[in-house]
C-alpha cells in the first residue's frame, strides 16, 4: 500500500478528514468499514513508530484506555498497526476540549462544578485502576454537545507496577505539574489531584494558576509559590470552591487531598447547598425588587418618564428573572446586587437634586443638572422640591417660634417664604410671629430688637439686597434706625412706630404676609 492510498485508508478505516494534529501524531475522523461507525482515529508519527518508547507509549495509552469503562473517560474500539502506522480506534466525540470553551461564552458555576466532578469522577475511577494520567489539563477535557465530560489522552499516564516511566524524567504540561512532578520525584494519585486543583483555578477564574513567559519563572513558582486566591479575581466565587482548590493546590502532598473520593464529596455536598443559596437569592431579591419599586412609587411625581419606563422595564425583567427555575446562583446574585445598586444610584440623584433649592439659595454658582434631567421630570420636579424643602424648613421655624427664639424663627421664615411664597402654614406662623414682634416693640425690649434685626439682615442677604444696602445695624445701645421700614419691606409686616411715649399706635388687622419680589 502506498503512501497515498493509506491516507485514504488505515486498515479497516476510511478516512474523512484531519481533525488534530500534535507531537506525537495525527488524529482522523475516519469511519469503520465493518461496524459502519464513525470514529476518532489516533496516528502515531511516523518518525516516532521508530523510537521503541514513544511507541511503547502510544500502544501502551491504547491498551489501558481500553481496559477502562466509564462514562467519564473516552473509549477504546481498536489498536492495531497498518502500512507502518500504529493507530488507536477511539469514539469520535461532536464538541469542544475545555481550553476551546474557556474562550468562549461564560459558563454558570452550576455548570463549572458540573464539569469538575465529572472530571474528578472520571480521574478517580482511572486511580482505582491504579493509573496516574501525569497530564490532566484543559485540552486533555473534552466537552461533548450532549454536556458530557471526558478525560483523554492516557499517553502520558504510569502504572503503578510499571517501570517505564523512571523517577528523574520530566513529563507532562509544565502549566499543570504539581512540583514533585518538576522535581522529576516519585509520582502517585496525589499529584493528578494538584493537577486538577490547577484545573479547576483556570475554570472558575478564567486565568491559569501558574502562568509565566519565561520557563524558569513558571517552574520556580509552581515549587515555591501559592496562586492568586480566585476571591482576588472574582469576589462572587464562593469561598468553599477556593478552599477546595487551594487544598489540591497544597505544596506538600500530605496537605492534598489524599484520595479524590474526598474531594468528590466535598463538591457533591456544594452542588446541592447551591439550591438552598439560590432559593436565598431570589428571597433576597424579591425584597430588592419591593424597595425598588416602592421607592419609585413614593416618586412617581418626580421621576422623568423616560425614567419611569425604564425602571418599570428594568423590574419587570428582574422578577422575571427571578421567578425562572433554570437561572443559575451567578444570575440571580447578579440581579438581586443589580437591583441594590439601581436602588442606591436613584436615591443618590433623587437626593442630590432635591438638596440643590438650598443650595442654590446660599450659593449662586451654577449646578450641573445633565444628570438629573434624565431622571426628574421638569418643571412639575422643581416645584415639588422646593414644597418639601419648604415644609422642613417651615416645621424647623415653627418650633424656634416654640422656644421664644423669634431671630431663628424669622430667618427660616425668609427662607421658606422665598421657595414658596404662597405656604400657608408659613403665612400664619408669620402673623403670629408679627403680633409677638409688635408686643416686643410696645414693650421697647431693645436687646431682642437688636436681634430680630440682625436676624432679618441675613434674610435680606439672601433674597433682598437692594433693601439689605438701605439698613444699618445698630450699634449697642442705640436706637434702630429704619427697623419698621425694613419688616415693612421684607416681610410686609404692619408695625406702627410709637410718636410719641404717650400714644401707643392702633394695631392693623393681621393680614397674610409675603416677601416682596426682588427687583431687576
Amino acid at each position: 500500500m502506498t503512501r497515498t492510498k493509506a491516507m485514504k485508508t488505515i486498515g479497516r478505516y476510511r478516512i474523512l478528514e484531519q481533525i488534530g494534529q500534535g507531537g506525537m501524531g495525527t488524529v482522523y475522523r475516519a469511519e469503520d468499514s465493518v461496524l459502519q461507525r464513525q470514529v476518532a482515529l489516533k496516528t502515531l508519527d511516523r518518525r516516532l513508530a521508530t523510537d521503541d518508547e514513544s511507541r511503547e507509549r502510544f500502544l501502551r495509552e491504547g491498551r489501558l484506555a481500553g481496559s477502562f469503562s466509564h462514562s467519564n473517560i473516552v473509549t477504546i474500539f481498536d489498536l492495531g498497526e497498518a502500512a507502518g502506522l500504529v493507530y488507536i480506534a477511539m469514539e469520535f466525540l461532536d464538541g469542544e476540549d475545555l481550553t476551546k470553551k474557556l474562550k468562549g461564552r461564560r459558563m454558570s458555576l452550576e455548570e463549572k462544578v458540573r464539569i469538575a466532578l465529572e472530571v474528578g469522577k472520571g480521574l478517580a475511577y482511572a486511580h482505582s485502576e491504579d493509573v496516574t494520567h501525569r497530564d490532566i489539563k484543559p485540552s486533555n477535557v473534552f466537552i461533548c454537545d450532549t454536556g458530557q465530560v471526558k478525560i483523554l489522552d492516557f499517553g502520558l499516564a504510569h502504572i503503578a507496577a510499571s517501570n517505564l516511566t523512571r523517577t528523574g524524567q520530566v513529563l507532562g504540561t509544565p502549566s499543570y505539574m504539581s512540583p514533585e512532578q518538576v522535581m522529576g520525584e516519585h509520582l502517585d494519585t496525589r499529584s493528578d489531584i494538584f493537577s486538577f486543583g490547577a484545573l479547576f483555578y483556570e475554570l472558575l477564574s478564567h486565568r491559569k494558576a501558574f502562568d509565566f513567559n519565561r520557563i524558569e519563572d513558571l517552574l520556580l513558582a509552581i515549587v515555591n509559590r501559592d496562586p492568586e486566591p480566585i476571591e482576588n479575581i472574582d469576589p462572587s466565587v464562593p469561598h468553599e470552591l477556593w478552599r477546595i482548590v487551594r487544598r489540591c493546590l497544597a505544596k506538600d502532598p500530605a496537605r492534598r487531598y489524599q484520595q479524590l473520593d474526598e474531594l468528590l464529596r466535598e463538591l457533591v455536598s456544594f452542588r446541592s447547598s447551591l439550591e438552598s443559596r439560590k432559593q436565598r437569592l431570589r428571597g433576597e431579591l424579591s425584597q430588592a425588587v419591593d424597595k425598588l419599586r416602592g421607592f419609585v412609587t413614593e416618586n412617581k411625581e418626580l421621576l422623568s418618564r423616560e425614567a419611569e419606563v425604564a425602571i418599570e422595564s428594568r423590574l419587570a425583567a428582574l422578577v422575571s428573572s427571578s421567578r425562572r427555575t433554570d437561572s443559575s446562583y451567578m444570575t440571580l446574585r447578579g440581579l438581586r446586587d443589580g437591583a441594590a445598586l439601581e436602588y442606591r444610584r436613584l436615591r443618590t440623584q433623587m437626593k442630590k437634586v432635591t438638596q440643590q433649592p438650598e443650595r442654590r439659595a446660599s450659593d449662586p454658582s451654577p449646578i450641573d443638572e445633565s444628570e438629573d434631567k434624565t431622571l426628574i421630570r421638569q418643571p412639575e420636579a422643581a416645584k415639588a422640591i422646593k414644597a418639601v424643602q419648604a415644609d422642613e424648613l417651615y416645621s424647623r421655624a415653627a418650633a424656634q417660634f416654640s422656644q421664644g427664639n423669634l431671630a431663628g424663627c424669622l430667618t427660616l421664615l425668609g427662607r421658606v417664604l422665598r421657595l414658596v411664597p404662597s405656604h400657608t402654614a408659613a403665612d400664619t406662623l408669620s402673623e403670629r410671629l408679627r403680633l409677638e414682634i409688635i408686643s416686643l416693640v410696645d414693650r421697647e425690649e431693645e436687646r431682642n430688637r437688636s436681634e430680630l434685626l440682625s436676624a432679618a439682615l441675613q434674610v435680606l442677604d439672601v433674597g433682598f439686597p437692594e433693601q439689605r444696602k438701605t439698613v444699618q445695624k445698630p450699634e449697642k445701645g442705640s436706637e434702630v434706625p429704619g427697623f419698621s421700614d425694613f419688616i415693612l419691606s421684607s416681610l410686609d409686616l404692619e408695625i406702627a412706630s410709637k410718636k410719641d411715649s404717650s400714644r401707643r399706635p392702633k394695631v392693623s388687622p393681621p393680614r397674610p404676609s409675603r416677601p416682596r419680589k426682588r427687583s431687576n
